[in-house]
């Protein structure tokens, strides 16, 4: 026959499973997947100074993610533009860049361009891309300026 709970015996038991039962409530629904969106560019033909880039999405979530480019890439290289977004884009200037937020299905891929201007010819410069995703980790892409012909 065991011995009677004591109040001590008790209180003891539920200070170790308190603790533990909110530790497991602690975790987020998504914390097992592996959120990785995906940038990659090449040179744009139609576009001198351009260039098309790919944002992928190879997870089974949507996700909304934020594109940075500087205003100025260096001196005398000013940022042109966007072309063939497709979708929702907003778009605005923050801390001397445009900033374009959008989102992107699970599976999917987004294909849109940018374009640098050059006003003095022979300079040199890198325009940095940052993507920050709302589940994937801030993903930086160097792109040289100008850019070697295709």
């Amino acid at each position: 026959m065991s011995a009677p709970a004591t109040r001590r015996t008790v209180l003891r038991a539920a200070a170790w499973t308190v603790p533990a039962v909110t530790v497991v409530a602690a975790a987020p629904a998504h914390a097992a997947s592996a959120a990785r969106l995906t940038m990659t560019w090449v040179p744009d033909p139609d576009f001198e100074n351009g260039i098309r880039v790919t944002v992928g999405n190879p997870t089974a979530y949507p996700e909304s993610f934020v594109l940075r480019t500087p205003l100025v890439a260096a001196p005398d290289i000013s940022f042109n533009g966007w072309t063939d977004l497709q979708g929702q884009w907003d778009i605005t200037i923050e801390d001397d860049d445009y900033v374009a937020q959008s989102s992107i299905d699970a599976g999917a891929t987004v294909t849109f361009g940018l374009s640098w201007f050059f006003e003095t010819a022979g300079v040199t410069g890198t325009a940095y891309l940052t993507l920050i995703g709302s589940l994937s980790p801030t993903l930086v892409v160097g792109v040289p300026l100008p850019l070697a012909p295709a």
